[in-house]
């Protein structure tokens, strides 16, 4: 599937968005149309193999639906919405300028009479009368020639019997301007024959300045949209400023500063303290603190070695690093990003479509009802120029100006606030459907824990043969890419072990693997696979498992090898977001496939009551789909491959960062921060925004609602009430800039983070063995796989210190360390 993007000239509320999409639905072959009415965007994919798209062919159809199309550039993107708001704002602002300085003057003159106002003799008397017309018709026609973009669209659409907004300001302003130059044409007799009272009768009836204050006030309205509109592409534009303009490399042996655009995959740059990386890659020499809260929002530095992966817009902070680049240009994490808030920003939420489909059919509608007015009240009172006032404020008042903005800048704001927290939203849909969760699923692995995990302790009955069982051990596992296997591997190669030959290696989704080494068939995985292959499992390892600990067991053949206990540790966040979810009254549910002893530890420690454990990946599907035939509304929360089917199936599917690239696809909602508590957020945001969403499709119906009859005079006969043209396009124009102001409040919204409230312990510990920065690393994460604790380590001082909620022994501290393959001296 290839994308287009086009331009669109022309559109200005709801009803032109549905116009343009329509306009181009009919092509064989393009789906996921989009028209975004913030941007004057049409976006759309097309399938090759079935059609060719040509521009013209594009532009000809938007043309038939009353609009004009561009081909959007995709080059130099990254400046162009910043320059593109300020050409059309200077453009929008002299517009503005040029018709106020018309129109006021034209207001003076217009209700000198009146307000008994001083004024030029030359206007005053019968034949003044023609003189005082005529000046008027220039200055009206003045600004009807400035405001002359939203009458020729008016009336295009219009004549393409697709009519807008813009019809109905159009045809009011003109319906003004031409009944005055009719009354000035009908001047010529009265003044002829010196008819005083038909001439005076004329004068007061000319309605020049109600064409001209229509299109002046509705142009001040749109103003006033436009600089509120482009506050909400301000997360989008932060974003697009944090990528470096240029890049530090070597390139034959040499440091050279070229742009960041011409940096090419397997270059290395060099990044110094205070820079941003300029592209995604892996550190191959020094070592760093990097700020990474542009891409998760956290804003504490996370420190990294050779061998770490480091992402572009994120800062070094502290330390010197020379990175090879993996990804550069559109394909790295953070062009990503910027890809999936735009998409989302521009892609409708259902209840859009609502608002599209209600101003499809409510021009045309008050259109005829203004007709109809001007007809009713002229057979009442037999005065036209008194009925036609009750037209024209009827066709002005009621432009859906207000209902096309409702949903989609509530959207653009509430997704751009999102985008800052590290909450990235595929499809405003899943804002829709978020908002009505009411049970909410969580992997445990990577999810509700950190999925960091370690090996704790070896179990192996055979002490004799003891690393020829961890050596076939380390051989099978590192076949395998699960979080488990990788701990595994590390440990064997913290701790020298040797790779052996493994072939007919094959991995069991959700039991585990197995694969024959030296002609023996080796197993790895849970206790149930086991002992379906007919290997009995000592009760030691047992019970190992029912104490909550993740225990990975092994045969060969028919016996059994060994039994390898891994350690994870529970998010810190992980309790409060739970603790704060229930309290609203969402069902938590944990959903894992590994062992119910194991599950339920974890799910008593963050307080879940409902847990489902031993599940494979189809059966995870399954619980979903049943919850659902239930009438609950699920939001899944995971991270690896074996989610993919339960994000898909499940009404919201949150992918967490980190996880695997198909769960990430599959996930509507991707939490860059790896913060439970981010669930939270985002469904709280999403009520946020739907009750702003909500907010302003009452105003603007309601502001119809009352509008519409006091426009059209049904109040006029029992109460004298009624509304000139100009008070209807003022009201118009406030109603619409009320709408996008509501919307903007969205980003004052403060976020819930995760609070320590538990004292904090520490303890300095002196290390021996530690040679280089990947050494620091492996300490590292020994040391935090001790549940609750953080670990800083310094190379330089052969020193670790460690914070932790609990108390950690020192003897848990050196049998990590020990296994990490390092030595404790002191620990104080």
């Amino acid at each position: 599937m290839k994308q287009k993007e086009y331009h669109i000239d022309g559109m200005n509320c709801s009803s032109c968005t549905v116009h343009v999409e329509q306009s181009v639905k009919d092509i064989p072959g393009i789906k996921n149309i989009q028209v975004n009415l913030l941007k004057n965007l049409l976006s759309f994919s097309y399938d090759e193999s079935i059609t060719q798209i040509d521009d013209d062919m594009i532009i000809s159809k938007v043309d038939s639906a009353g609009y004009k199309a561009v081909v959007e550039g995709s080059s130099n993107k990254e400046n162009s919405y910043q320059k593109e708001y300020e050409k059309e704002k200077k453009k929008k602002t002299k517009q503005l300028i040029l018709s106020i300085s018309y129109s006021l003057p034209l207001m003076y003159i217009a209700m000198s009479d009146m307000l008994h106002l001083p004024f030029f003799t030359l206007f005053k008397g019968d034949v003044g009368t023609f003189y005082f017309a005529s000046l008027q018709m220039i200055l009206a026609l003045c600004v009807i020639y400035i405001n002359r973009a939203t009458v020729y669209s008016g009336f295009r659409t219009l004549l393409k019997r697709k009519p807008t907004m813009d019809s109905l300001i159009a045809l009011g302003a003109m319906a003004a301007f031409v009944y005055g130059i009719i009354n000035i044409m009908s001047l010529i007799v009265p003044l002829y024959i010196q008819d005083s009272a038909r001439i005076m009768s004329l004068r007061h009836t000319l309605y020049f300045e109600s064409a001209a204050m229509i299109l002046t006030l509705v142009l001040v309205g749109k103003y006033l949209e436009f600089l509120a509109k482009g506050r909400t592409s301000e997360a989008i534009e932060r974003l697009l400023n944090l990528t470096p303009e240029t890049a530090v490399v070597i390139r034959d042996g040499k440091e050279m500063i070229i742009p960041s655009t011409e940096v090419v995959v397997g270059e290395t740059i060099i990044v110094r303290p205070g820079a941003r990386f300029p592209v995604d890659g892996i550190i191959v020499k020094g070592s760093c603190a990097i700020d990474a809260s542009s891409l998760t929002g956290e804003s504490l530095p996370v420190e990294k070695g050779i061998g770490d992966e480091v992402f572009a817009t994120t800062v070094n902070t502290n330390g010197y690093a020379e990175v090879e680049a993996t990804k550069v240009g559109s394909k790295t994490t953070f062009s990503n990003i910027i890809k999936l808030v735009e998409q989302a920003s521009v892609s409708k939420a259902p209840i859009a479509h609502v608002a599209d489909t209600i101003s499809s059919y409510f021009v045309p509608i008050v259109i005829s009802i203004s007709v109809i007015t001007t007809l009713i009240w002229f057979f009442i009172t037999g005065s036209f120029p008194f009925s036609l006032s009750f037209g024209i404020a009827t066709l002005v008042i009621s432009c859906p100006c207000a209902l096309g903005l409702a949903t989609p800048t509530a959207i653009m704001v509430g997704i751009g606030k999102l985008s800052e927290l590290g909450i990235l939203v595929r499809h405003s849909r899943a804002i829709q459907s978020l908002h009505k969760v009411d049970t909410i699923i969580f992997d445990k692995t990577g999810t509700i824990t950190s999925g960091t995990l370690s090996v704790k302790e070896i179990i192996t009955p055979d002490i004799t043969h003891r690393d020829k069982i961890i050596s076939n051990i380390y051989s099978l596992e590192k076949r395998s890419e699960h979080p488990i296997a990788k701990a595994i591997v590390m440990w064997a190669q913290n701790n020298d072990i040797v790779e052996r030959e493994v072939t007919e290696s094959e991995t069991l989704q959700g039991n585990g693997l197995k694969g024959m080494i030296d002609g023996e068939l080796i197993f790895g995985g849970s206790d149930i696979y086991l002992t379906s292959q007919g290997i009995s499992i000592p009760q030691d390892s047992i019970q190992k498992q029912r104490d909550g600990n993740i225990v990975v067991h092994f045969g060969q053949n028919n016996q059994y090898l060994a039994s390898i206990i891994i350690s994870d540790t529970i998010k810190a966040s992980s309790k409060d977001a739970i603790k704060k979810l229930q309290s609203k009254g969402y069902e938590v549910i944990l959903l894992t496939g590994d062992a119910k002893e194991t599950a339920d530890v974890v799910a008593k420690s963050v307080g879940i009551s409902s847990v489902y454990s031993r599940v494979l990946p189809d059966g995870k599907e399954k619980i979903i789909r049943e919850l659902q035939e239930e009438g609950k509304i699920v939001a899944f929360v995971g991270d690896g491959i074996n989610d993919a089917p339960s994000l898909m199936r499940s009404d919201v599917g949150i992918a967490i960062h980190g996880a695997s690239d198909i769960a990430i696809e599959s996930g509507e909602i991707v939490l860059l921060n790896e913060n439970v508590m981010d669930v939270y957020n985002a469904i709280e945001m999403s009520l946020r925004i739907m009750r702003v969403i909500k907010q302003n499709l009452f105003w603007a119906l309601f502001y119809n609602v009352i509008g519409i009859p006091l426009a059209s005079g049904l109040l006029y006969s029992s109460y004298s009430l009624s509304l000139s043209p100009m008070f209807a396009a003022f009201a118009m124009s406030i109603s619409s800039l009320f709408v996008v102001t509501n919307a903007l409040r969205l980003k004052n919204y403060r976020y819930k983070t995760h609070k320590e409230d538990t004292p904090m312990y520490s303890k300095e510990i002196m290390i021996e063995g530690m040679m280089c920065n990947h050494c620091v690393n492996h300490v590292k994460k020994a040391l935090e796989s001790i549940d609750g604790v953080t670990a800083i380590v310094e190379l330089d001082k052969n020193k670790a210190t460690i914070t932790s909620s609990n108390q950690v022994s020192d003897e848990v501290i050196t049998h990590n360390i020990k296994e990490a393959g390092y030595t404790v001296l002191t620990i104080k």
